[in-house]
């Protein structure tokens, strides 16, 4: 069973798998009622990272614990107390837990290049502001941050460019960063503190909501 990593992030647990199995294994891990959830996702790698969760979320939150989801197809817990968050890229499933507040989370390979996307969710007097040295880890943690803003708000009220900042920080192997929203809500507190960690493979990053 190659649980990869357990933390905390604030208030929240967090518990990666790193996926080595196939998906008849995995399912070999869980209640029978998961067989026919499985067989109805596409692609292999979809259906081993649906399964690594749900051991995690079995790990994590206990046997009754299950995953539904809303419209705009956030995941929900239910048989369980608090709040999840699901990420996964090539190789590894992850879940976050809260019993405190909701949270979005994401996760990334460390060597992925986002500098194609990058004008797409980043300002560029915000880029040109960060050393060279940093600005792959940069843009990075910012595409993990408009993806982890995402999943805790939805609508950020614009573009990710125009109302989404990610104020410039020295990278660490686990430290913070501040992430605001500008324009969504009068009422609404949009400012931030996005927890990350960088081990070296993976990049992860999750936001409490306050």
């Amino acid at each position: 069973m190659p649980l990869y990593r357990e933390f905390k992030l604030g208030n929240a647990s967090v518990a990666v798998w790193k996926i080595t199995e196939t998906a008849e294994k995995l399912l070999s891990l869980l209640p029978t009622e998961y067989v026919t959830g499985a067989a109805m996702l596409r692609g292999g790698q979809r259906r081993t990272e649906w399964l690594a969760v749900r051991i995690l979320l079995e790990r994590m939150c206990g046997a009754d614990a299950r995953i539904v989801y809303d419209e705009a197809g956030k995941p929900l817990l239910i048989g369980a107390a608090g709040y999840i968050g699901v990420s996964h890229t090539k190789g590894y499933a992850l879940l976050a837990y809260s019993t405190v507040n909701p949270l979005g989370v994401d996760m990334e390979r460390v060597d992925r290049d986002v500098s194609t996307a990058a004008r797409r969710f980043l300002n560029e007097s915000h880029l040109n502001t960060v050393p060279d040295s940093w600005r792959a880890t940069y843009m990075l943690a910012s595409w993990c941050a408009c993806e982890a803003l995402f999943k805790l708000v939805g609508d950020v009220g614009g573009t990710y460019k125009e109302n989404v900042i990610v104020k410039p920080f020295r990278p660490e192997t686990q430290g913070t960063m501040d992430v605001s929203i500008k324009g969504i809500s009068p009422t609404l507190d949009c400012d931030f503190e996005a927890m990350y960690v960088n081990d070296g493979e993976l990049f992860i990053l999750l936001i409490e909501a306050k």
